[in-house]
């Protein structure tokens, strides 16, 4: 079979040059979020304008992109949403949720939860690590709203009037911490120590679906001092990056973006 000249230059190993560009080109659309001008695409992919212009033009050609009759802007095709569709259908999130804690475990050898919101933060699924400590926690088991790190991840993303039933008793009334809440919300990370047990430490990280809400966290926990606690420490690290690679796989672009960059 007779090669191409960019077959050629890339290699067998490798794959196609043209279909890499046309993907940079059509991430470009899609990290962008609405139609946009020309000029913007090629900004975002560093490519020239002539060229870029030819990409876009098979790439409407095939339904991965649309141009706007008034506007000229680009945007998303109808067949790239059908693949967007496509790909979220074959998702397992709670299949991919409990591999990325039994890597976390693995790797950190710290035990790992994945928890969702129930009635409360509500555990799910643990990896636990290969110690002689006891760290309480198994599915089914909820965790407090107010002490854990799970619980300020749910109350920093979730709607007040979601999480607000569930405040202890006690708590009513109290006023909440919202720079707690604003920085988890900044940071994309919460952790405590020796709050809802005594010698105990944990953080949690928030998995954010493809509208960027939140549909679970990745929470580890451990004995207080056996690990780095800090929140810009290694395990606090790992933990975000594996909990924004899975937001990324369950189509959070904004988390895809920044994993990318």
């Amino acid at each position: 079979m007779t090669m191409t000249r960019e077959e050629k230059t890339v290699g067998d190993s490798s794959g196609v040059q043209a279909v890499e560009i046309g993907a940079k080109v059509l991430r470009a659309l899609v990290m962008a979020g609405r139609p946009v001008p020309l000029k913007m695409v090629t900004n975002a992919v560093g490519m020239p304008r002539a060229k870029v212009h030819r990409y876009l033009a098979s790439l409407v050609r095939c339904g991965l992109a649309c141009q706007e009759e008034l506007t000229g802007h680009y945007g998303l095709g109808p067949f790239a949403v059908q693949m967007g569709i496509s790909s979220l259908g074959t998702l397992d999130s709670d299949a991919l949720g409990r591999q990325a804690i039994r890597e976390l475990r693995d790797s950190l050898g710290i035990t790992a939860c994945l928890c969702v919101w129930g009635e409360g933060p509500t555990v799910i699924a643990v990896e636990a690590a290969e110690s002689a400590v006891f760290v309480g926690l198994r599915a089914g088991s909820r965790l407090p709203l107010i002490g854990s790190a799970t619980g300020h991840v749910f109350m920093a993303y979730l709607p007040a009037r979601v999480w607000r039933p569930y405040v202890p008793s006690e708590k009513k009334g109290q006023p909440v911490d919202q720079s707690l809440l604003d920085n988890i919300l900044k940071s994309r990370i919460a952790g405590v120590s020796d709050q809802v047990m005594t010698g105990m430490s944990g953080f949690a990280a928030p998995v954010l679906n493809h509208t960027g809400a939140i549909c679970a966290t990745l929470t580890l926990a451990g004995p207080t001092g056996t690990f780095d606690e800090a929140l810009n420490g290694k395990v606090a690290r790992a933990l975000l990056l594996r909990a924004d690679q899975l937001s990324a796989r369950l189509g959070n672009v904004a988390l895809k973006n920044t994993l990318h960059d």
